[in-house]
């Protein structure tokens, strides 16, 4: 039985060894006359690589041809011929049987298939071409395609295909929520062993290792047609299909080509008017795709609805420079940078004199690793697991005054800037990173991935009872589909204590109410609805307040 796939680099390293042995023969033989071997012959006509016969221990019970090759008894060949055979089965107690047979006879130069590489070989049809119009005229070719998908990535890569005039024939899948209309019979996964043998396959899952988990139940089915897509091609069609999605619609939409973003979301952009907008889209926002989303944008709703939510809230253009070459201008500004002992590693960043590194959570561990804490004076330090880097605002507002400027950032998300930002920024009241669309309204979006209803529930009865004036703001805030992200901001001090007023007046109602309970949270849920009533705090102030944005800086991890 093969050897468990563990790792996708190493059964490719051994699939690469294995095809540099072959390939220095000027032709090889193949023992069998199976499934296994005329795949093993398909693979090699891919390589270039040249297949003299198929040899067999008894020629009767075996055809003569196969592939337009002959099928010969092990016993008819000459000993001079006896060399160069390559022994493969999908049982390696088969390949070793044979192998003993062979060194038996004294038989030169046998090449052993490796069980850890059958799956591979077994993807006979696998069309790795160097660009996504070759893989496509490629794929054009085949008959009877059906698409093999169980997640947002293959609902993406079926849609792409289409869009690039392949026919798919069925989509086999047991996803009952399908994100697009397209009229492609669905087959559910049990009833793929009822498909026709001679389909071909296309597997869609996220990269080639996922993809090969899906082999066996196929080759079990029958299925010797089977199509993987590269991890190299599958990105690049990812890539395209929102370049697909957001510029067919003639809106003015294109895809920024930006490093400044975080992994899993991609950003837009669009002209109106005088002023530039970009908007950060996540790429795992699968109700994106569904028709009635996409009419909201080609309408140009989606732009009247963010106006309208943030009237003059624009991209501030920039050259993008390192931080520490950004001048403070001769502004009194602090930002805060907040990090934690718990922090993953990342890259190591310079930082100017006015990013000031805060601890957070600091009350929750004996380590420092920054000059200023969160848990000195008034603090909420040991409800950082509740509130996140918002402790980092409550310390700020409470034990710090008289700058001109004050802002928040973290120690992988900051704003990306050019020399003359901050210069800019004497001309306005408020700088935050780029805005997220999502395509549920904020509510659900927020309440299905990040926080409980109830949490957003008590966030909305206390607004009403102790900030009511921002209360019909946020009725009509949880309906839209723009927010700031991250709690990443730079704004006049005299607007940052009245935001951070609104948010701890309300947050600290949301927090007493589960400590009457004895609920333990420590899942950052106050984090998330500071997140939120920062927005609110600015579509509530919009016509008072000069904001513009630029966009986020993003540090990866480090592994």
């Amino acid at each position: 039985m093969p050897a468990k796939v563990g790792n996708y680099d190493i059964v490719q390293s051994i699939l690469e060894k294995f095809m540099d042995r072959i390939q220095k023969e000027s032709a090889v033989k193949i023992y069998g006359a199976g499934k296994f071997a005329k795949t093993l012959c398909y693979f090699f006509d891919k390589n270039h690589i040249n297949v003299e016969a198929f040899v067999v221990t008894n020629i009767q019970k075996n055809p003569t041809e196969i592939l337009r090759r002959p099928v010969v008894e092990f016993a008819a060949l000459k000993p001079a011929e006896r060399t160069n055979i390559v022994v493969g089965f999908e049982r390696s107690e088969d390949t070793k049987k044979i192998t003993d047979f062979l060194l038996a006879r004294q038989v030169k130069n046998i090449i052993m298939v490796s069980p850890n590489i059958i799956n591979e070989i077994y993807c006979n049809f696998v069309i790795d071409e160097n660009s996504v119009d070759s893989f496509c005229t490629q794929l054009a070719m085949k008959k009877k395609i059906i698409a093999y998908i169980n997640d947002l990535e293959g609902e993406i890569i079926v849609q792409y295909l289409c869009a690039k005039g392949i026919q798919i024939d069925e989509i086999c899948t047991d996803l009952t929520d399908f994100c697009f209309s397209i009229d492609i019979p669905v087959v559910p996964y049990g009833e793929i062993s009822n498909r026709d043998r001679e389909s071909f396959i296309i597997l869609t899952m996220s990269n080639v290792y996922w993809q090969s988990r899906y082999i066996n139940t196929l080759r079990k089915n029958g299925f010797e047609n089977i199509i993987l897509i590269s991890d190299k091609l599958m990105k690049i069609m990812k890539r395209d299909y929102r370049t697909l999605i957001w510029e067919k619609m003639n809106q003015g939409f294109h895809l920024v080509d930006t490093e400044n973003i975080e992994n899993n979301f991609y950003v837009i952009e669009k002209g109106y008017g005088k002023e530039r907008y970009r908007w950060r889209i996540a790429v795992w926002d699968r109700n994106l795709y569904k028709s009635s989303v996409l009419e909201l944008v080609e309408n140009g709703d989606m732009v009247e609805a963010y106006e309208k939510q943030f009237p003059g809230f624009y991209y501030l253009p920039y050259d993008e420079v390192p931080l520490y070459e950004v001048k403070d201008e001769g502004i009194n500004i602090e930002v805060y940078m907040a990090k934690s002992h718990n922090d993953s590693k990342s890259q190591a960043v310079v930082l100017p004199n006015w990013i000031i590194p805060i601890q957070v959570g600091k009350a929750l561990t004996d380590l420092q690793i920054a000059k200023v804490c969160d848990d000195v004076g008034d603090n909420i330090s040991l409800k950082n697991v509740d509130y996140s880097e918002g402790t980092a605002l409550y310390w700020v507002w409470k034990n710090t005054r008289g700058q001109d400027y004050i802002g928040v950032f973290h120690y992988r998300r900051q704003m990306a800037m050019g020399l003359d930002t901050l210069k800019k920024l004497k001309e306005f009241d408020v700088l935050l990173t780029i805005p997220t669309f999502v395509s549920k309204c904020i509510k659900d979006f927020f309440c299905e991935q990040y926080v409980l209803e109830n949490d957003w529930t008590l966030m909305m009865r206390y607004i009403k009872e102790y900030a009511k004036e921002y209360y019909e703001t946020a009725l009509k805030y949880e309906k839209e589909k723009c927010f700031f992200p991250c709690n990443i901001f730079i704004m006049r001090r005299k607007h940052f204590d009245d935001l951070c007023q609104f948010i701890f007046q309300v947050l600290e109602k949301v927090d007493s109410y589960y400590k009457k309970l004895h609920m333990i949270r420590m899942d950052r849920y106050l984090g998330y609805l500071v997140e939120n009533l920062l927005s609110i705090y600015l579509m509530h102030n919009a016509k008072r307040l000069k904001v513009v944005y630029t966009d986020m800086k993003y540090y990866q991890p480090i592994e």
